[in-house]
């Protein structure tokens, strides 16, 4: 993501490094958004400490960060959660499509195993009452 991009508020969710050379667009399986989801939730927390820190300087000695640092940490902060929302909306999606994978599966294998026991006439006419 370049900070030209980043200036603006505009930026692709896909280019979010989570950890290095591991990005938001390289996610495939459950197991990528879990691994990513987990990242993204310790960068999110070292932010938060972070500003934390800064908050609690600034109250007990009037040292207060630059208004830059500010800029960048809370654009860090709000491009973190974005990518993790991102990431657990996929993550759904590809746990149900696994899901109906497995359904669609079981299911076909039923429909086999119903036309070798009753035989292919009867299966037919008890497809054709289904599916005329």
């Amino acid at each position: 993501m370049t900070m030209t991009a980043q200036h603006r508020g505009q930026f692709d969710i896909n280019d979010v490094e989570i950890e290095e050379g591991f990005y938001v667009g390289d996610l495939q399986t459950v197991e990528d958004c879990e691994r990513a989801a987990t990242a993204l939730s310790l960068k999110i927390a070292s932010i938060q400490g972070q500003i934390d820190n800064a908050k609690h300087l600034a109250m007990s000695s009037d040292q207060y960060s630059d208004r830059i640092w500010w800029r960048k940490v809370n654009a860090a902060l709000k491009i973190n959660k974005a990518a993790r929302q991102h990431v657990q909306d996929l993550r759904g999606r590809l746990r149900r499509e696994e899901s109906n994978k497995v359904k669609s599966s079981r299911d076909e294998r039923l429909i086999l195993a119903l036309r070798a026991y009753v035989g292919e006439q009867a299966f037919l006419r008890i497809a054709s009452t289904i599916d005329p």
